[in-house]
């Protein structure tokens, strides 16, 4: 469980990033003349859509970009890696727009600098901010954290909107998702997973590009490794009915 990107220089400067694991990784792997496997997961990037975080959401990703980079540097200079990025599911389901809350710019006047003024000069995630908010806050310690680590543009945070933050108390999640809507042109439909489709992206000798069910990136990866996945299945599986000992328990 390591700290957001975002928040390592905060919360745990010692802590290495996802670009920085990748790079030392594929280094010790990449001495075998076999050959290697490598599953990187850029985990934080569900745990931003779990916290409705769209500070945390873009960095990490951000992060996970840079880590895909140092995959594909060495993919590159190899020429007999493949490079598969894609996600098991989407969280929060992220989506941008016109917003609802006070002074929303009119739907066809939405610019660019209305949907990053807010966070592009964050330097903390929501949850990180709210620990810097001494105890029992006045409503402008609340705005004032706010502009040390988010930037002038949170001047503007009123003193209704500072004591609905204070009210919140210390439901991370409930904040992030009331900072979106109050705020910004960020939209959520839920703090868990979601259902839609995910974004797949491939480098090298028979990269999958289109569309698949996620089952089929196993057969691809397979294939890759030249590894018989119906001879595996024949030679691993064992019908536990058949084995000395066999015991069904039906309790309840």
């Amino acid at each position: 469980h390591m700290a957001p990107d975002i928040d390592l220089k905060h919360f745990a400067p010692t802590e290495p990033s996802l670009a920085e694991m990748t790079e030392k990784a594929i280094q010790l792997l990449s001495l075998n003349p076999q050959g290697f496997s490598l599953m990187i997961e850029a985990s934080q990037v569900d745990w931003a859509g779990h916290a409705n975080d769209p500070v945390y959401m873009v960095t990490d990703f951000l992060a996970f970009d840079e880590a895909v980079g140092k995959a594909l540097d060495f993919a590159k200079k190899d020429g007999e890696t493949l490079v598969i990025g894609f996600a098991d599911h989407n969280t929060g389901a992220l989506s941008i727009g016109q917003q609802q809350g006070p002074g929303a710019p009119d739907y066809t006047e939405t610019s660019l600098e209305d949907m990053l003024d807010p966070i592009k000069d964050a330097t903390i995630t929501v949850q990180g901010l709210l620990s810097m908010i001494p105890p029992s806050p006045s409503w402008q310690d609340v705005r004032d954290t706010f502009v040390t680590y988010w930037g002038d543009w949170w001047n503007k945070m009123t003193e209704d909107q500072a004591r609905q933050i204070i009210a919140l108390e210390e439901d991370s999640y409930a904040i992030a998702a009331y900072l979106s809507n109050e705020f910004m042109l960020f939209g959520w439909t839920t703090h868990g997973h979601s259902g839609e489709d995910v974004p797949l992206w491939s480098y090298g000798k028979g990269r999958p590009v289109g569309h698949f069910d996620n089952t089929e990136l196993a057969q691809i990866m397979a294939r890759g490794f030249g590894i018989n996945l119906d001879f595996m299945t024949k030679r691993l599986f064992i019908d536990a009915t058949k084995l000395p000992g066999y015991m069904l328990d039906e309790t309840d």
